[in-house]
């Protein structure tokens, strides 16, 4: 049955050609759907025997992973590029079961993720980069969307990305954070948010319908003076916080979805002081602009 469920993620050429290597990589799937469709994806930029059985032979673990995301789903991080596996990581950081759309791509673009191709448009590239993870099955597209615009990521990946970033880049479920991360979620599991002010080191801070963000004191952005990325998306905040306006490395702000009162005003309105030529300004996942 593990056979036959990998072999739909083959043309009959290819199984024809390297089925007796095939079958060997599907055995150490231990006969897992998952694991099955993750080296499917390993599988899908291989082109010759060899390739198929450098695969067979490459390493499938690492040292201290918990087992569950041990063997395949290792490979199918680590055959990645460098820059698809930030793109892969940044995404692991997204609370379970969210809707991860193709917009992400300016996400990674202001991270740095995304490198310059010839005279291609450099957002071009990065849509490339997200449907390689729909292709290698790191991304799920949401089968009601034709053009695969929106996906999501199956809960193991994403602990596999939570755990090799654990050192740097952390998604709150309790109310504690290591020091010195480089990024930071906060979902709405957590009941306060943490004294962020004390991460001198933070570049990226996304914070996902959480009431919460009300308490945060105004002047806290000032302190935050790495930031590139402000993602607010569905805070319960009034206003944006006139202190944002002072973060000179902030290379994207979105405030998509946030509980807006009568007298809300934009961002290009109340942030004076932000950088207006660096800066894109997101106010719902598909439309961004700068200010």
């Amino acid at each position: 049955m593990a056979w036959n469920f990998f072999r739909s993620f083959r043309t009959e050429d290819e199984i024809n050609v390297f089925g007796d290597i095939g079958s060997q990589i599907v055995k150490k799937c231990d006969g897992l759907p998952l694991a099955i469709k993750a080296v499917a994806g390993v599988l899908s930029s291989k082109a010759t025997k060899e390739e198929w059985a450098r695969v067979l032979e490459s390493r499938w673990c690492y040292e201290g992973l918990p087992e569950e995301i041990q063997g395949p789903l290792y490979l199918s991080y680590n055959d990645l590029s460098p820059q698809l596996k930030s793109c892969f990581l940044w995404c692991a950081l997204m609370p379970q079961n969210f809707h991860i759309h193709r917009d992400v791509t300016y996400f990674w673009i202001a991270e740095g993720f995304v490198k310059k191709e010839g005279s291609r448009p450099i957002q071009e590239v990065a849509e490339d980069y997200y449907h390689e993870l729909i292709m290698r099955n790191l991304l799920q597209a949401r089968p009601e969307y034709i053009d695969k615009g929106i996906s999501t990521m199956h809960d193991l990946l994403r602990l596999l990305g939570q755990y090799l970033t654990r050192d740097e880049a952390v998604f709150m479920d309790e109310d504690e954070t290591p020091p010195n991360v480089r990024c930071l979620a906060v979902g709405n599991a957590v009941e306060e948010i943490p004294g962020i002010q004390d991460q001198k080191n933070l570049r990226c801070l996304l914070v996902y319908h959480h009431d919460a963000c009300r308490s945060v004191k105004r002047d806290i952005y000032r302190k935050l003076e790495h930031l590139r990325i402000l993602i607010l998306v569905g805070a319960g905040l009034q206003s944006i916080p006139e202190s944002v306006g002072h973060l000179v490395l902030l290379r994207l702000l979105d405030v998509s979805l946030m509980k807006k009162s009568s007298n809300f005003r934009d961002p290009s309105e109340t942030l004076p002081a932000l950088n207006t030529s660096q800066c894109l300004v997101a106010k719902n996942w598909h439309r961004c602009r700068r200010v």
